[in-house]
């Protein structure tokens, strides 16, 4: 114990000590006195922890039941989050002015901002107070610049990737033997995808996939199913948790069953502190702020809580994050439950119809099923009421979305 003791605190072999005295004690076991030590996870704030002095070849990670030397890479990621003023809201002094940021995007956020009843508040002030406001941009001796938060949010691909080199956001519809059907990707030649173009283009999709009525209101949910919103909170958790220095970007699957969300860094506390809700230490804290104003963020420190709320009650059926090595990443994997109906053949005719024309007309789909208007307009109503069909649009201008 005193050899144990000694060594944890001669800052010349380790970096930091973890350990209280409840964390290192004897039991006997089968006769024999054995010393037991519980080692804690270490706070962001003391990592990377090091032996001999060797930042760079002696930091080692606990992977399953053993431990191995972290490379120069993770010990970096660590090094960037033990810092609490490098945030998201510092400002990208080689960019001035406005030119790397996408108008457009910032114009159809500032649309959604606030509750209906407090547009007003925001409608009065140009784009320029709203980009200082939501801090996307301040000002450093006379000169405007973009913040990290803000360019992420809103610039150009080619001035993101100037800063943030390993910057790609890839979603990915997987139907058949793992090739992709459909994909978003930030290394498109014809849209910059920015994360808030990249974010509305993700959910507005996975929103038809999944089944859920996207009615807008700002961008608060209405009518949308538990499962969509808890699919939608994995979306956004990865967007505001990502490390943007980091390898590999941030990627979104849709496999039909499943929906696996895996973002660049670790997590910044332990997980079942961000199960039990409450809890939050967000790596891009301005992202975080401006997610908030639109409604995407409805609670600090819920994510990941609400995720296995949904679990809980029946809306999904698992929840799996896990936290992946080499180069640090947290992956989240949620299974959508597969639900059973019973069909008339007339309701089987509707569906089959309307699911390889979506944009179809209620008196197109009358002549196309052989039934007369009335009847169609019936057995519609019926699905809509169980919730198997979705009808948005316009009469002239309709769009169907079967439910899972």
């Amino acid at each position: 114990m005193k050899v144990i003791w000694d060594t944890l605190n001669n800052p010349a072999k380790i970096s930091a000590n973890l350990l209280d005295t409840k964390d290192v004690y004897v039991e006997n076991v089968d006769g024999f006195d054995v010393i037991i030590v519980e080692v804690p996870r270490a706070d962001r704030r003391s990592r990377p922890v090091y032996l001999n002095g060797n930042m760079l070849l002696e930091t080692y990670k606990r992977n399953h039941e053993g431990d191995y030397r972290c490379r120069q890479e993770a010990v970096h990621s660590m090094l960037r989050d033990s810092f609490d003023d490098r945030s998201d809201g510092e400002t990208v002094d080689s960019l001035e002015g406005y030119d790397c940021l996408v108008m457009e995007d910032i114009e159809r956020f500032v649309s959604m901002l606030g509750p209906t009843g407090h547009r007003n508040k925001w409608a009065s002030q140009s784009v320029e107070e709203v980009l200082f406001t939501i801090g996307a941009i301040k000002s450093k001796n006379g000169i405007i610049h973009p913040t990290r938060a803000g360019l992420l949010m809103f610039g150009r691909i080619s001035n993101i990737l100037d800063e943030f080199p390993n910057f790609h956001l890839d979603y990915r519809e997987v139907m058949n033997d793992e090739r992709w059907s459909f994909r978003i990707n930030s290394d498109s030649f014809n849209v910059d995808y920015n994360v808030f173009s990249f974010m509305m283009a993700v959910i507005g999709k996975l929103s038809e996939k999944i089944g859920s009525p996207f009615k807008l209101e700002g961008m608060r949910r209405q009518d949308e199913s538990e499962a969509f919103i808890a699919i939608r909170e994995a979306v956004v958790n990865a967007l505001v948790h990502a490390d943007y220095y980091g390898r590999g970007g941030i990627s979104i699957i849709y496999d039909g069953d499943r929906v696996a969300v895996t973002n660049p860094g670790s997590l910044r506390i332990p997980l079942e502190n961000a199960i039990r809700g409450g809890t939050s230490d967000p790596r891009n804290s301005n992202m975080m702020r401006m997610m908030l104003g639109i409604g995407l963020v409805e609670e600090i420190g819920a994510g990941i809580h609400s995720m296995f709320l949904s679990k809980d009650d029946g809306s999904l059926l698992n929840v799996s994050i896990e936290e992946l090595a080499d180069p640090e990443r947290v992956r989240v994997v949620l299974t959508l439950p597969i639900q059973q109906i019973s069909l008339t053949e007339s309701e089987s005719r509707i569906l089959r119809y309307v699911s390889d024309n979506p944009h179809t007309t209620m008196k197109e789909l009358s002549e196309a099923v052989g039934l007369s208007s009335r009847t169609v307009s019936r057995i519609v109503s019926e699905l809509i009421d169980r919730g198997v069909i979705v009808r948005t649009g316009t009469f002239k201008n309709m769009t169907w979305m079967i439910k899972r």
